[in-house]
């Protein structure tokens, strides 16, 4: 169980705006992804 201080810290490490965007380019994305 994580207590607040826990979840401050990973905030604090690693905010919830530090990834964004695809995961993969979109030349790459054309051949994992089977729905576009």
């Amino acid at each position: 169980t994580l207590d607040a201080a826990d979840l401050g810290a990973i905030e604090e490490a690693v905010p919830a705006d530090a990834a964004a965007g695809e995961r993969y380019p979109e030349a790459q994305m054309a051949h994992l992804d089977s729905e576009r």
